[in-house]
């Protein structure tokens, strides 16, 4: 069943190999995964890109994010390594919020992917 509904535009090249289904960042020459919590994430990759390829880049809705620890539906998510998706801190703007459960790294996890959310769902 397909239950991603998201803006998928295609963007800049790809600075190095980029994972599907990644958080990624613009940089001077084109985009990358993120590497840590403080970088901007413009969307999620939704394919597996060599370096120098176009890479489809979803900017908003519900896609399908690597999970890069064991989340809980409903928590506020953000960039971690390798472009994972990762708990926020209470207090803390995210990307995206849970829309499912992930019991481990590397699970796929449905997320609300907006940029510069502040809130979480309720359990």
């Amino acid at each position: 069943m397909n239950i991603q509904r998201a803006q998928v535009v295609s963007m800049s090249p790809a600075d190095a190999v980029i994972n599907e289904f990644r958080f990624v960042e613009k940089t001077a020459t084109g985009i990358q995964e993120t590497s840590h919590d403080t970088d901007t994430v413009i969307g999620v990759s939704q394919s597996t890109n060599a370096t120098g390829e176009c890479v489809p880049v979803c900017i908003s809705g519900i896609v399908k994010v690597r999970a890069a620890e064991a989340i809980t539906r409903g928590q506020l998510l953000g960039p971690g390594a390798n472009g994972k998706a990762t708990v926020v801190a209470t207090g803390k703007t995210g990307t995206g919020v849970a829309l499912s459960a992930a019991s481990a790294e590397d699970e796929l996890v449905i997320v609300y992917f907006s940029p510069n959310v502040t809130g979480a769902l309720s359990a």
